[in-house]
């Protein structure tokens, strides 16, 4: 399919799926919404995984020019028990943004240049992990805006030249 969203919109994601994306760029002004549809179980996660050939530059989500994409992935609304990895963002706002969502983690996630903050995680996440994760180059790494943020972990993840936070 055309985009990422476009698949998560026709196919019903339950327990132990994976969507693989193929090394390339992904122009996609929209971001890509996951909720509580698209959760998996606490014993068989979703996961979304992209290309691990770094060297053929990776599965790459991004803006070839103009304005950067707002918010490039959004875990929101009871989202649960997903697994992102090996994906990299670019020309964003805001890279992934997670809220009111619990059990996700981020492996070998690498946001370049987002203009506000890389990983923003709001009111109601809880669970979340970063590992091995990247943010470079933008004005914020790692933005918590709430209250109610629990059991948080950042492991092995680098965050150089932001401009903030």
């Amino acid at each position: 399919m055309a985009t990422l969203q476009k698949v998560i919109a026709t196919y019903q994601l339950g327990p132990g799926d994976r969507i693989y994306i193929d090394t390339g760029s992904y122009v996609d002004p929209n971001t890509v919404t996951l909720t509580s549809l698209d959760s998996g179980s606490s014993s068989n996660w979703i996961e979304i995984v992209g290309s691990t050939n770094r060297q053929a530059g990776g599965t790459v989500f991004g803006q070839r020019s103009g304005q950067p994409a707002s918010l490039r992935f959004d875990f929101r609304a009871g989202a649960s028990n997903i697994i992102m990895r090996d994906i990299i963002l670019t020309n964003v706002v805001r890279g992934v943004g997670i809220s009111n969502s619990a059990s996700l983690r981020l492996d070998w996630v690498e946001v370049r240049g987002a203009t506000s903050r890389a990983f923003e995680l709001g009111a109601g996440a809880r669970g979340i992990e970063l590992t091995h994760c990247v943010a470079y180059k933008g004005a914020g790494g790692v933005y918590l805006n709430g209250l109610s943020i629990t059991n948080i972990a950042i492991r092995n993840s680098l965050f150089w030249e932001n401009s903030g936070f």
